[in-house]
């Protein structure tokens, strides 16, 4: 693991994960922070599938 964190240094690339960064303020118009995109769910059997948050999670389905 420390080869490789020492090859991304090298590059001039993070050697990890960059935590100490700020958290972004910018949101959606809705207020969510993110989005995330599911392509091509066509059909009741592609949508289906396609597992169902619960609103205790905090996430929102839309289509």
């Amino acid at each position: 693991m420390q080869d490789t964190c020492d090859f991304l240094t090298s590059l001039g690339l993070p050697a990890g994960d960059a935590y100490d960064l700020p958290t972004s303020i910018k949101r959606f118009p809705d207020g969510a922070q993110c989005r995330v995109e599911i392509p091509r769910v066509e059909g009741p059997r592609a949508t289906s599938a396609f597992p169902r948050s619960q609103p205790e999670d905090g996430f929102k389905e839309e289509r």
